[in-house]
């Protein structure tokens, strides 16, 4: 498997200082890049930031599981930075899954992330 958070996170989140928006929070990655979140999503983006992984787990993965390509691209990148309520072996299994799912459908996010083949 290919990791995600090499050199095309570290870019993502170089626009994001460069922007002057604050690396870190969903809401931010999302703005910078002109996607629009939803309520759910910024009910999740919050519980995050106060640390409520299982509260935002809640939200984002009957939207995931629905096909939702901006759910599926924050649920995995918790997975890949272990904000989930329970941190396991397979997270980075299930992150490369869900953030490929997104970048399938065109996630802007999502295909900044998985450069190099990751997701063919």
């Amino acid at each position: 498997m290919k990791p995600f958070a090499g050199a095309a996170l570290a870019g993502l989140m170089a626009v994001l200082a460069a922007t002057g928006a604050a690396a870190g929070t969903y809401d931010n990655m999302f703005f910078v890049f002109g996607i629009e979140m939803s309520a759910t999503l910024q009910e999740a983006d919050e519980a995050v930031t106060r640390g409520d992984y299982k509260r935002a787990e809640d939200l984002l993965i009957p939207l995931a599981d629905g096909g939702d390509a901006d759910a599926q691209f924050m649920l995995g990148m918790m997975y890949a930075n272990e904000q989930v309520s329970e941190v396991k072996e397979g997270n980075p299994f299930v992150a490369k899954f869900l953030i490929c799912a997104a970048y399938k459908q065109g996630h802007v996010l999502a295909q900044e992330i998985a450069t190099g083949g990751v997701c063919d």
